[in-house]
């Protein structure tokens, strides 16, 4: 009994040590918080002596702590509290590179292995807080261009064209390779010398409440997940001057699944959401739901598949969007030669977007760069390649609102000038100027547009929609509207402009184009509720006037009376007009109503002039 006492009470005491040594403060590891002295050291030392003993939990106090690439193993947690700052030490001999290999790395020598914070084989691993992660990646990076222009360190893929260091030479904030189980949550994370949150091959995977600023220097991705699955990427705010959320695939057998990016604001000066462009693995079982896309430059949603990758089953539900350049960019191209790849079965629904005239992204100090051609506002565009058609693709409750303002004198293309370039980078300025404005649809194979609205806010000479090579096209209540010009003088016969304020829907088109369903007889109801809405309106200033003619002094009194009677019914008839315009957008249902809202308001009119006869005559 004596001997199995002693042995709990050991035990107990042991086990009392694990648990006081699961959390670490950053003044029990004697770490130096003036933003001056390296950490890095101390910082591993930790992680190392935490992960052996079965994991634990290191803790930042307030205070700013410098440090080189470190490197978190299984089972630890590092923690930075409200007022901690971790800084990113802006020598570049004080990182180094997981040595991890893609097919695709061999041809596009873009992806760095280098990180501040790595980790590789990991289990269970953490950063949480309220505190910032800091990168310093504009100093880091110049510094890396200076000492490669003085001949201290090798760039064999420096650009000169560009000026600057390749992206293999950059640090990340976050590389991760093949972990399982990652949870970052609540931190700041900002100014990478790269990409931002980089995972290669990792599962189980959560991102929640981040706020990610990676605006210091070129390719400032915000979060990029390559060959992932199983993960959750939630009520974050990324702000990027490169692409904003990013799947990517650089092994051949990767597999990018159940993956969720949802309730997140991105703002970009490249693509909000995007797969691509490396794309050699598969990608399937793909959400992005309820997020808001603001001052992007480039595409909302971008789906590429370029390399062969295998694209199945992405759904794109509530995604809200202004200021931004494009709406949708899908592209199923050819760039590795391999004549493989695909891409079917997308779901896009509940869209609202509202694009740009100029740059959305003007306030950005590095953006992305524009093209060298002249052009007008481009559309979404949807399109494969000869023998490769993208398929099955379902656009529902989709509104769009368009700049309008092109100009035959800026450019114009026929449908048989627009070029392939399957083998070419994919962007939705591809293809240089396009004759359409709203959607550009080749080579594709079952598409329906489900309740989509379309709406021009200035003349365009352009078609909505521009086809070649589409099979299996349907529409059910595609409404497309054309406000009056505001830019480029009156409307000229015979181009698709509005009139007098309203809109006017894009008549039947023929064979080959798409049908605004049911257009001519809403657009002839508008007209009708449009001269009731006049009628009423000199109706009510002939009844007015009658009232102060029989008034054989033309009293002040009748005056008044019948001016109130005309302002009073110039208001009714207003908005009746206002109903009416709304009626081609609405359907039958706000035809209805705008009719009902001219009866009203003629018949109030009556009974205006009818008061201020009554007033006269007493």
């Amino acid at each position: 009994i004596m001997k199995k006492t002693v042995f709990l009470f050991l035990s107990l005491v042991a086990s009392l040590s694990l648990s006081a040594a699961k959390t670490l403060t950053s003044e029990a590891l004697k770490l130096v918080p003036d933003g001056k002295t390296l950490n890095t050291v101390a910082l591993q030392q930790a992680i190392d002596q935490l992960s052996k003993k079965g994991g634990g939990c290191i803790s930042l106090s307030e205070g700013r702590y410098l440090t080189g690439a470190i490197q978190l193993k299984s089972g630890v947690e590092l923690h930075l509290e409200r007022g901690a700052v971790l800084l990113g030490s802006t020598n570049p001999d004080d990182y180094y590179q997981l040595q991890v290999m893609g097919d695709g790395d061999v041809v596009r020598k873009d992806n760095s292995k280098y990180g501040l914070i790595l980790a590789q084989g990991a289990k269970a691993i953490k950063l949480t807080g309220e505190g910032v992660i800091d990168g310093q990646g504009q100093e880091l990076a110049l510094t890396i261009d200076s000492l490669v222009k003085a001949g201290v360190k090798e760039d064999p893929n420096y650009s000169k064209r560009l000026r600057r260091p390749s992206e293999i030479m950059r640090p990340k904030l976050f590389f991760f390779s093949e972990c399982d189980g990652v949870e970052i949550t609540g931190l700041t994370l900002r100014n990478s010398a790269c990409w931002g949150l980089s995972f290669d091959l990792c599962r189980n995977m959560l991102f929640q409440h981040l706020d990610v600023y990676n605006r210091a220097y070129w390719n400032n991705d915000g979060i990029d997940l390559t060959d992932c699955a199983y993960v959750r990427i939630l009520d974050c705010h990324i702000n990027a001057a490169d692409d904003g959320v990013c799947l990517k695939s650089y092994h051949k057998n990767g597999i990018s699944e159940h993956i969720l990016v949802q309730n997140c604001e991105i703002r970009s000066s490249a693509s909000a959401i995007k797969f691509g462009t490396a794309t050699w693995g598969t990608f399937r079982n793909i959400e992005i739901r309820d997020n808001r896309v603001i001052d992007t430059f480039r595409s909302c949603i971008a789906i590429e598949s370029v390399d062969g990758s295998k694209i199945d089953s992405v759904v794109v539900d509530g995604l809200k969007a202004w200021n931004t350049g494009n709406a949708i960019f899908i592209k199923l191209g050819n760039r590795a030669g391999n004549d493989g790849g695909h891409i079917r079965n997308v779901i896009i629904r509940n869209m609202d977007v509202e694009l740009a005239f100029g740059r959305p992204d003007t306030n950005y100090d590095i953006r992305g760069p524009e093209v060298s051609y002249f052009h007008n506002p481009f559309p979404s565009s949807i399109t494969g390649w000869p023998g490769h058609p993208v398929e099955n693709v379902l656009l529902e409750n989709i509104r769009i609102s368009a700049p309008g303002r092109a100009d035959k004198g800026m450019a114009y293309v026929k449908m048989a000038e627009v070029p392939e370039n399957e083998d070419k980078y994919p962007e939705f300025t591809m293809f240089g100027e396009l004759p359409a404005w709203a959607f550009f649809l080749r080579h594709v194979d079952g598409i329906t547009l489900r309740n989509v609205q379309l709406t021009l806010r200035d003349r365009d000479f352009r078609e909505p929609i521009a086809m070649e090579d589409v099979k299996g096209y349907k529409t059910e209540q595609l409404a497309i509207a054309m406000i009056q010009p505001r830019h480029n003088g009156p409307c000229m016969q015979g181009q698709p402009c509005g009139h007098g304020g309203q809109p006017r829907i894009h008549p039947y088109v023929r064979e080959g184009k798409p049908a605004c369903n049911n257009c001519p007889s809403k657009a002839e109801g508008c007209k009708k509720h449009e001269g009731g809405c006049k009628q009423a309106t000199a109706g009510c200033k002939q009844a007015a006037a009658g009232a102060c003619g029989q008034c054989k002094d033309g009293g002040k009194d009748c005056k008044k009376a019948a001016e109130g009677a005309c302002k009073d019914c110039k208001k009714k008839t207003e908005g009746c007009c206002k109903k009416a315009e709304g009626c081609c957008a609405q359907g039958n249902a706000g035809c209805k109503q705008a009719d009902k809202g001219c009866k009203q308001a003629t018949a109030g009119c009556k009974q205006a002039a009818a008061g201020a006869c009554g007033q006269c005559k007493q």
